[in-house]
């Protein structure tokens, strides 16, 4: 399977959206890389990595994934690497760990939130451009907006069983303050429904799935 590579300036940032198979054949990878490292040349602070259109990726493509955002973030300290991924792809990326130095999110417009927080903007980042490729039901969908704190962080795991965020990235995804969400995520840490893990300067949390 091959693999289509789109990217598309938006705001002065780039979203490089990947489709079909990532890995297998060297060539593919090497003509990912060179588009990886073309960002970074180019100067694009912020880059978003849209995945959700991968049906597979190899570790050596992972490999040059972490390889630029290290040579990205030496050539920009206040830019970002951010991946867009669900389902299979997330699972590989949890798997693996990536997600602990990527943010990761599910849908292309909590994306652009987080990077509206990242750049210290006031004013939301478009995405009337990328309406076209993808559109989704936002995070608080149905009736769970008017629900208490808890009961919204279980619905939001349940949701996205593969996602692993600081409080501060789900903070963002919620709408909420850092400090009520942190409070509510050790509680459920207690009660063993997520995971924290502790790293130098933030603590991430994962779903901890229920044992058949």
């Amino acid at each position: 399977m091959a693999l289509t590579i789109e990217m598309l300036n938006m705001s002065g940032n780039i979203i490089i959206k990947l489709s079909g198979a990532l890995g297998l054949e060297s060539e593919i990878v090497r003509h990912y890389r060179q588009v990886l490292q073309g960002a970074t040349q180019e100067g694009y602070h912020h880059v978003i990595i849209d995945l959700l259109h991968l049906d597979f990726i190899d570790t050596s493509a992972m490999g040059v994934l972490v390889g630029q955002l290290a040579r990205h973030r030496e050539k920009y300290p206040d830019g970002s690497f951010i991946l867009i991924a669900r389902d299979k792809i997330a699972h590989v990326l949890a798997i693996t760990r990536l997600n602990e130095l990527f943010p990761l999110f599910p849908t292309i417009e909590e994306a652009c939130a987080h990077l509206q927080v990242e750049m210290g903007e006031t004013k939301s980042i478009s995405i009337m451009e990328l309406s076209k490729r993808e559109r989704s039901v936002p995070l608080t969908e149905g009736d769970t907006a008017g629900l208490p704190l808890k009961d919204r962080l279980t619905s939001f795991f349940d949701r996205n069983p593969y996602t692993v965020n600081t409080e501060r990235q789900i903070a963002i995804r919620l709408g909420e303050k850092i400090e009520d969400v942190q409070r509510e995520l050790e509680g459920l840490v207690k009660t063993q429904f997520v995971q924290k893990i502790e790293y130098p300067g933030a603590n991430v949390y994962r779903f901890v799935p229920k044992r058949r």
